[in-house]
């Protein structure tokens, strides 16, 4: 029996090395070395259930975990990649790093329904234990739903927003500052009350250099969550404009609004006479206390079609004077 158990990777077939690793791990004999030796199989499921197994006890000695490293780099085999990334659960946040930065390599498994979803479900928590190094490392990983899910999970998470604007800030973020910058967006929408994180201040302004639209966009709602002042007068200037697209006149409208921006209020009454943001104007003003606001509705109450007039009468009603 024990000349079998050492040797299961001589066996012919591939059910026959896992039957014989099997039942070493059932006698308690697949220790550390023996699963080693399993993983240099060259069948893929002997490999795959040798991590598995390696794994039981949720550790692994240094030579281990150097070849489960190994084999994230350069193994073929998308079942053996998927055992690792399952590994990675059951690992030490600290022996986690290496193998998932590895798998996070692998291209050929962005499209792979199972793989970037196992290989982020163990690297969430290496965001939270060091952001600045997960950031580093997993922002330019071509698994492309682990970059995302690691920029979105510091951006839901206020203590991480520092870490964010340095990676913002990276010189080797330049190329993917326009999908970090939506996915912050994205991640910040429903938060409120945010601190001004360090650095953004300085940060900000740079992105008045990019030529992308989005970019522009997106670096404009941060720095609105983050409550930055120097947002605000770009987005008057757009509400205030006849001629600026209706659409980008509304969403200025909308993040004044929610920014509670006081110098608004004119621009808004001026609103009133502009047939494209009399509606959305009418109701901004009813989260203002302008006695100005609301003679400027009453004076043109008759006017208005019948939902302007609804809308003008929810906005007077709810006015305390």
């Amino acid at each position: 029996m024990k000349h079998e158990l050492e040797t299961p990777t001589q066996a012919k077939s591939e059910p026959t090395q896992l039957h014989l690793m099997w039942a070493a791990h059932c006698l308690g004999q697949a220790n550390e070395m023996f699963l080693s030796k399993q993983m240099q199989s060259d069948q893929e499921y002997v490999r795959a259930w040798a991590i598995q197994l390696a794994l039981e006890d949720k550790k692994v000695e240094p030579e281990t975990l150097a070849l489960m490293e190994k084999l994230a780099q350069d193994d073929k085999s998308p079942v053996v990649r998927l055992y690792l990334a399952s590994a990675l659960q059951r690992m030490p946040i600290e022996q986690r790093w290496t193998i998932a930065q590895r798998l996070a390599q692998h291209s050929e498994d962005a499209k792979d329904h199972n793989l970037p979803l196992m290989v982020w479900y163990g690297v969430e928590p290496l965001v939270a234990a060091d952001a600045d190094r997960a950031l580093a490392m997993f922002v330019p990983a071509k698994l492309e739903k682990v970059a995302h899910f690691v920029v979105r999970r510091a951006a839901a998470d206020p203590k991480l927003h520092a870490a964010l604007v340095k990676a913002l800030a990276d010189p080797k973020s330049f190329g993917s500052l326009g999908w970090m910058l939506e996915v912050s967006a994205n991640a910040l929408a429903d938060q409120r009350n945010l601190k001004m994180p360090p650095g953004w201040a300085a940060l900000y302004p740079t992105f008045d250099l990019a030529s992308d639209s989005k970019v522009h966009e997106n670096a404009r709602k941060l720095a609105l969550a983050f409550g930055d002042p120097s947002a605000l007068p770009g987005l008057r200037r757009t509400l205030a404009d006849a001629k600026a697209d209706p659409v980008a006149r509304g969403q200025a409208l909308d993040a004044l609004v929610r920014a509670k921006d006081a110098e608004t209020v004119p621009i808004l009454r001026a609103q009133l006479d502009d047939n494209a943001m009399r509606g959305a104007a009418i109701r901004a003003l009813g989260t203002y206390d302008d006695v100005a606001g609301a003679k400027a509705i009453l004076e043109r109450f008759p006017k208005f079609s019948a939902d302007e007039k609804r809308d003008a009468l929810n906005t007077l009603s709810s006015r305390t004077r």
